[in-house]
C-alpha cells in the first residue's frame, strides 16, 4: 500500500507591520504534514506583492543542498496593506500580510500648476510632503517656506503642518512675470526636503507703450534710434501686440515716421527713427490708434549743432559809399540754429580795399551767437563782407551790397597761397572790374579756369553773380603751379599767383616690379606717395617687406632717411618660379607688386613613371632648377638607359620650348620584374632614375602604329588576345570593350569575336586630351583579360597676352578643345565716334557719313607655322549682335579670312553704303555708315570677330605664333582704322597677341 506525502509551503519572518524601505529576511521552508522540513525538495519558488514597487528576489531554484528551507530579503516601498505571496508548482501559496508605514519625508511635490498660465490668474496647488518612495508622510509636522523665481508673483506665507493635514497642504499663487517661473517649497529645518514646479507665465493685455533709448539730450539731427515695446501692466512685453502707433513730437521741424503697425514678427518690439532740427526743450510721444494702450513721452533737450556757417542780416541792398552800414552777425547750425554756445573769433573780409576795417569779432556765450558789426565802404560796385570763423575756415559766410560801376576791362583775382598741398582745394574769387577798379555787379560774360598741367583740378567755365564769381581749384603734382582765369569769347584774362604744391602725406607705398630670376637678388625700388603719385620726400618710417614667395630672402627693415627723399631700393631674392608679390608696409599704408619670376638654369631632374601596359612603359621627365622650380626654358638633351638590357627606350631627346622642363615618353621592357630607366644630361651632367616592375604578361596585346597621337584626329589601335607566353589565342570567343584615361576620348564600340577572327581585331579611337594617355580593352565577361596601350597626345595650347593692349586677341573658354580653338578679337578700351549736327535738321541729329575717329573697319595679317594648324570648316566667326562692333548690314558682307604663304589674313569692315539704313528728311547722307563706337569687352560693341584653328594631324610640338616675337616680323600687320581709312590702333603697340603652341 502507498501512502501519499502532504506538503506545504511556510512562509516565516515576515513581521505583522514595517516601514517603507526597511529589509526584511523571510525565510521559505516546503513542510510536510508534520511540519518537517523537505529536505529534498528541488522545486523553484516564486514571490509576488501587492506592492507594485517591491524590491523581491528573483525565482529560485532549491537545491539538496538548501534541506527544503532558505531565507530571502525583501523590501516593500509602498505605504498601505500589502500581501506577500510566495508560490511553486503543485503546492499551495503561502501569505503574509503586512502593514508598511510610510518613510520619514524626503521630498516635495507641488501638484496642480498648469504648464501655460496667464498672469494675475491665481492658481491653485497641492503641496505634499513625501518620503523617498512617494508615499505621504502623513505625520508630517514640519514647516514649508515659500519661493518664487518670479519677483512679481503673490507671495506664499510658510505652512506648518498638523496631524490633521496628512502632509497635504493647498496653497494659491499668482504670477505677475512672464517666462517660465519656478515655484518651490523647502522644509524650514532640513533643506533637502524640498520639490518645485514650473511653468510658462503668458503675458497680460497691453496697457501702454514704452519709449526706450531716447536720451535725455542731444544734438540737433543726431538723435539716435529709439524702441518702443507694447507691455501689460507688469511690464511684460506683450508679443502678440497687432496695434498701430502714432508719434508726434513739440519739434516742428522733427522727422518723424508715419503710424506703423505692429506684426506677428515683432514680437511686441519695434525699433524706430527720428530726427530733431529745433534747439530747445522737444519731446516725443507715442499712442496707440484706436486703442485703448496708454501713451508715452520722452523728454529731450535738443541743444544748436555745431557752428557751420555765419548769417550777415539786416543789412541795406543798396547803398552809398562812406556811409555807415550795420550787418548783425549770427553763427548758426546747419540746421539754422543759433550756435548758443559758439565761443570763437570771426574776422571780417571786405571784398572792398577801401572799406573801412572790421576788427575780428571775439563771441562770449553771453552774445547768444549774436553781434552787430559796422562798416563803410568806399569804393563804388558789387562788394562783400565775408565773415569766417578764424580756425574752421568752413564757418563761413557773406554778404554783397550793391555800387554804381562802369563797364568791365579786367578781372581781379583773389591771391592764393604762396604754398599747399597736393590736392587741397584753393578758393579763388574772380572779380568783373571796371577801368577804376569798381566791381562790375552786372557783368554777364563768363570765365574759364586753365593752366598748363592737365592734371589740375579747375573748376568748369561758369558765369558772375554781381560781378563776383567764387570758384575752387586743385594742384595736384608737387611743384610752382599758377592758373589762367580768362573771358570766354573775350578778351579778359588775368594769372593767379603762383603756388608751390608739396606731396600730400603718403598714402601708399609703391613697388616698382621686375622679372627677376629665382635665386639672383635683385632691385626693389620702393617709392612713398601721396594719393596723386607725388613722391613724399619727407617720409620716415620704417618699412617692412614680405613676400609670396616662401623661399624669398628678404632684407631687414629700413627706416627711410632725409637722404631717401622718399624712396629706397631694397635687395631681394626670389627663388619661386611664377608669380610671386612683394609687399612692403610701415604698419599703416602698404604697397604690392607682382613679380614674375623666372626658373634658375636646370641642375637636376626627376623621372616618375606614370603608367605602364604590359611592357610598354610611360613616363615623365620634369627638369628642375635648385630651387625645384621646373625649368621652363631648358633646351638640353635628355639620353636614356635601362637595366633591362632589352629595353626599347626612346632616342635622345632635346627639349625645347613647348615642353617647359617636363616632357612625357614610352618605352618598351621586355624582361620582366624590377627594372630601371635613367635619364641623363651628359653636357649639365646631372641624372635621375625611375623604377617599374614589369608584368609582361596581358591577355590582350593593343598596339599602335606609333607612340603618338594628334587631338581630334582618329588612330588605329590593333587587339589581339594571347596567352602568357604571349601565344595569340585564334580561337578567342567573346566581347571586347574599350575605355582611356582620356576623359574625352572618342571610343570605338564594343566588338565581339565568335573565335573565326584569329582573336584580332583593329579598331579607331580618337583622343582629345594633351598628354600621355591609355587605351584599354577589356573582357566583358573577365575583367581580368586586360590590356593597354600608350599614346602621347598632342594637341593646342593657347595662352592669352599679359594684360593691356588697345586691342586683345583671347581664346574663347566657351569652346576649348585640344584639336580646334576658337580665338577672339576683341577691344580692350573705349573708341567713341564723333559726329556733327544736320545744319538742314532743326534738331541737328549727326549724320552718320560725318562721323569720324570711332572704328569702320579691323584687320590683321598673323604670321605662323602652317605646317601645324590649318583652318577649321569655319575659319572667320561673326561676332552676336549682342556683342559685335559692328553692324554689316546686308549682303555681301565686307569680311574674309584665309592662310597663304605662312599667313593668316582676316579682316572686316561695315559697308559705306547700306541700303537697311535710313533717315527722316532732310537727310542728305541716306544709306551711308559711318563710324561706331567700341567699347572694352565683354559688354556691347566690344568684339571684332573670331577665328577658328584647327591641329595639322602629325605636326610636331613647338610654336605656332608667339605674339611677344611679332613686333621684329614684318610680315605682321594690324589696325583698327575709321572711316576716313586713318589707323585708330596699330601694330605691337596697340594689339596683344598671345602664344599659340603645338603641346
Amino acid at each position: 500500500m502507498l501512502l501519499m506525502v502532504i506538503r506545504r509551503i511556510v512562509l516565516t519572518g515576515i513581521p505583522p507591520a514595517t516601514v517603507a524601505g526597511t529589509r526584511l529576511a523571510a525565510t521559505v521552508t516546503i513542510a510536510d504534514g508534520h511540519g518537517n522540513p523537505v529536505t529534498d525538495f528541488t522545486g523553484t519558488v516564486h514571490f509576488s506583492s501587492t506592492d507594485p514597487t517591491a524590491q523581491l528576489p528573483a525565482d529560485f531554484a532549491f537545491t539538496a543542498a538548501n534541506l527544503g528551507a532558505h531565507t530571502f530579503p525583501i523590501t516593500l516601498t509602498k505605504a498601505g496593506h500589502t500581501t506577500l505571496t510566495v508560490s511553486t508548482a503543485s503546492l499551495p501559496p503561502a501569505n503574509a500580510d503586512i502593514d508598511v508605514v510610510h518613510a520619514g519625508a524626503a521630498q516635495v511635490t507641488l501638484e496642480g500648476l498648469p504648464p501655460l498660465v496667464a498672469v494675475d490668474v491665481p492658481q491653485t496647488i497641492t503641496v505634499t510632503v513625501r518620503d523617498t518612495f512617494s508615499n505621504p508622510v502623513t505625520d508630517y509636522a514640519g514647516t514649508l517656506h515659500f519661493t518664487n523665481t518670479d519677483p512679481q508673483a503673490s507671495p506664499i506665507p510658510d505652512a506648518t503642518f498638523a496631524a490633521a493635514d496628512l502632509g497635504v497642504k493647498i496653497v494659491v499663487v499668482q504670477f505677475g512675470t512672464a517666462g517660465t517661473q519656478t515655484l518651490s517649497a523647502t522644509d524650514t529645518v532640513t533643506p533637502a526636503i524640498t520639490g518645485s514646479a514650473s511653468t510658462l507665465v503668458l503675458h497680460g493685455p497691453a496697457a501702454s507703450p514704452v519709449l526706450t533709448g531716447i536720451p535725455p539730450s542731444t544734438v540737433a539731427v543726431t538723435l539716435p534710434n529709439y524702441a518702443v515695446t507694447a507691455v501689460d501692466v507688469h511690464g511684460n512685453v506683450v508679443t502678440d501686440f497687432p496695434g498701430t502707433v502714432h508719434f508726434s513730437s513739440t519739434d516742428p521741424k522733427a522727422q518723424l515716421q508715419p503710424d506703423t503697425a505692429f506684426g506677428a514678427a515683432d514680437k511686441g518690439f519695434k525699433n524706430f527713427s527720428a530726427i530733431l532740427n529745433t534747439a530747445g526743450a522737444q519731446s516725443i510721444s507715442v499712442s496707440q490708434v484706436g486703442g485703448g494702450a496708454a501713451g508715452a513721452t520722452a523728454n529731450v533737450a535738443v541743444t544748436n549743432a555745431p557752428a557751420s556757417r555765419i548769417t550777415l542780416d539786416a543789412h541795406a541792398p543798396q547803398i552809398a559809399v562812406d556811409t555807415d552800414e550795420v550787418f548783425t552777425v549770427i553763427v548758426r547750425d546747419r540746421f539754422g540754429n543759433p550756435a548758443l554756445d559758439y565761443a570763437g573769433t570771426v574776422h571780417f573780409v571786405p571784398s572792398d580795399t577801401a572799406a573801412t576795417t572790421i576788427n575780428d569779432l571775439i563771441f562770449t556765450p553771453a552774445m547768444f551767437a549774436t553781434a552787430d558789426v559796422t562798416i563803410r565802404f568806399g569804393t563804388v560796385g558789387d562788394q562783400s563782407l565775408v565773415a569766417t570763423d578764424t580756425r574752421d575756415a568752413t564757418i563761413t559766410g557773406s554778404a554783397t551790397v550793391k555800387v554804381i560801376h562802369g563797364p568791365a576791362t579786367s578781372y581781379g583775382l583773389s591771391a592764393l597761397p604762396t604754398s599747399a598741398i597736393a590736392g587741397e582745394p584753393l578758393s579763388l574769387v574772380v572779380t568783373a572790374l571796371d577801368p577804376h577798379g569798381n566791381p562790375v555787379l552786372d557783368y554777364a560774360g563768363s570765365a574759364a579756369v586753365t593752366s598748363t598741367d592737365p592734371s589740375d583740378r579747375l573748376p568748369a567755365p561758369g558765369g558772375f553773380l554781381n560781378g563776383v564769381r567764387n570758384v575752387s581749384l586743385a594742384f595736384v603734382t608737387a611743384g610752382l603751379h599758377h592758373a589762367t582765369v580768362g573771358e570766354v569769347g573775350g578778351l579778359i584774362h588775368a594769372d593767379t599767383s603762383d603756388v608751390a604744391i608739396v606731396s600730400a602725406d603718403a598714402s601708399t607705398l609703391v613697388v616698382a616690379s621686375s622679372s627677376p630670376t629665382a635665386g639672383v637678388e635683385a632691385p626693389v625700388p620702393v617709392a612713398a606717395k601721396d594719393v596723386f603719385g607725388n613722391v613724399v620726400g619727407t617720409y620716415r618710417a620704417t618699412v617692412t617687406l614680405t613676400s609670396t614667395d616662401p623661399q624669398a630672402i628678404l632684407p631687414a627693415a629700413y627706416t627711410y632717411t632725409a637722404t631717401d627723399a622718399g624712396q629706397h631700393t631694397f635687395l631681394v631674392t626670389l627663388k619661386t618660379a611664377g608669380t610671386s608679390n612683394v609687399t612692403a608696409t610701415d604698419g599703416l599704408i602698404s604697397g604690392t607688386a607682382a613679380f614674375a619670376v623666372a626658373p634658375a638654369a636646370a641642375t637636376n631632374c626627376d623621372l616618375a613613371v606614370i603608367g605602364k601596359a604590359g611592357a610598354e612603359v610611360g613616363f615623365r621627365v620634369k627638369v628642375m632648377d635648385a630651387f625645384a622650380n621646373l625649368a621652363t626654358t631648358y633646351a638640353g638633351t635628355m639620353t636614356f638607359a635601362s637595366s633591362d638590357p632589352q629595353a626599347q627606350l626612346p632616342a635622345p631627346a632635346t627639349y625645347g620650348p613647348s615642353d617647359r622642363g617636363s616632357r612625357d615618353f614610352t618605352a618598351v621592357l621586355p624582361t620582366p620584374g624590377d627594372q630601371t630607366i635613367r635619364a641623363t644630361d651628359t653636357v649639365a651632367t646631372f641624372s635621375c632614375q625611375g623604377t617599374v616592375s614589369i608584368v609582361t604578361a596581358q591577355f590582350f596585346a593593343v598596339t599602335f602604329d606609333g607612340p603618338e597621337a594628334w587631338a581630334g584626329t582618329a588612330r588605329t589601335a590593333t587587339v589581339q588576345a594571347q596567352n602568357a607566353n604571349g601565344v595569340p589565342i585564334t580561337d578567342y570567343k567573346g566581347t571586347i570593350v574599350f575605355s582611356s584615361s582620356d576623359p574625352a576620348a572618342s571610343l570605338p564600340a564594343n566588338v565581339t569575336l565568335t573565335g573565326t577572327e584569329g582573336g584580332h581585331t583593329s579598331v579607331n579611337v580618337t583622343f582629345n586630351t594633351i598628354g600621355l594617355e591609355t587605351f584599354t580593352a577589356k573582357d566583358s565577361a573577365d575583367a581580368t583579360r586586360t590590356g593597354t596601350a600608350f599614346q602621347l597626345v598632342h594637341g593646342l595650347i593657347y595662352t592669352d597676352p599679359p594684360t593691356g593692349g588697345k586691342v586683345r586677341l583671347v581664346l574663347n573658354g566657351a569652346a576649348p578643345s585640344a584639336s580646334v580653338i576658337q580665338l577672339d578679337l576683341v577691344s580692350n578700351t573705349s573708341l567713341f565716334a564723333v559726329g556733327v549736327g544736320d545744319p538742314q535738321n532743326p534738331f541737328h541729329p549727326v549724320i552718320p557719313s560725318t562721323m569720324r575717329n570711332g572704328a569702320f573697319g579691323a584687320g590683321m595679317n598673323l604670321p605662323l607655322d602652317s605646317t601645324k594648324v590649318g583652318p577649321d570648316a569655319q575659319l572667320l566667326v561673326l561676332a552676336p549682335l549682342a556683342s559685335a562692333v559692328f553692324t554689316l548690314g546686308a549682303t555681301p558682307l565686307a569680311v574674309g579670312a584665309a592662310f597663304a604663304n605662312g599667313v593668316l589674313y582676316s579682316g572686316m569692315s561695315q559697308k559705306r553704303f547700306d541700303p537697311t539704313l535710313s533717315c527722316r528728311l532732310p537727310c542728305t547722307n541716306d544709306h551711308m555708315r559711318g563710324d561706331v563706337q567700341v567699347r572694352p569687352f565683354p559688354g556691347t560693341t566690344s568684339l571684332y570677330y573670331s577665328l577658328r584653328l584647327k591641329l595639322t594631324p602629325g605636326a610636331a610640338p613647338g610654336t605656332v605664333f608667339d605674339g611677344q616675337a611679332l613686333a621684329s616680323n614684318a610680315r605682321f600687320r594690324a589696325a583698327v582704322r575709321d572711316r576716313s581709312g586713318s589707323d585708330v590702333f596699330a601694330g605691337t603697340t596697340d594689339f596683344a597677341i598671345g602664344k599659340l603652341e603645338v603641346k
